[in-house]
């Protein structure tokens, strides 16, 4: 596992359904990025803190072969409902959700979908900014 960081203090967690290692900084303000995974793996979905790809990145791999890779909750982390843009890698659909555990409202990430601002996707009567908080990349 590589992990890119401007800090030492990480939390790191293992999750043996998905076969990969998640590390994140414990706070955005430390501007530090997390890898889940390798970097030698095949990406399936970048979350961005900022638009435009910007600021702090979570990268989701796949290097077990899971069928799956999935993350119910990013509140542990620090991230919960701090996504403002992401990319799609995969040939596959895959979805981000509102709430923890693949609950609330959905968002469908179409294959290889590149979304520079979240603002610009109605959610209700808001936007899905700053609403993720948890999702599943196949």
């Amino acid at each position: 596992m590589k992990i890119r960081k401007a800090v030492s203090a990480l939390a790191v967690s293992v999750l043996a359904c998905t076969g990969i290692v998640l590390s994140a900084p414990m706070a955005h303000a430390e501007t530090a990025s997390w890898i889940a995974g390798s970097t030698s793996c095949p990406t399936q979905l970048m979350l961005t803190w900022d638009a435009n790809l910007s600021g702090s990145t979570i990268t989701a791999t796949n290097c077990a072969g899971a069928a799956t890779t999935a993350v119910g909750s990013l509140v542990p982390y620090g991230w919960n409902d701090v996504i403002s843009s992401f990319r799609s890698y995969s040939s596959q659909n895959q979805w981000a959700f509102q709430d923890e555990n693949y609950l609330g409202a959905v968002f469908t990430i179409g294959s290889g979908v590149y979304i520079a601002d979240l603002k610009s996707n109605p959610l209700g009567s808001g936007t899905w900014n700053d609403q993720i908080t948890s999702f599943e990349a196949r």
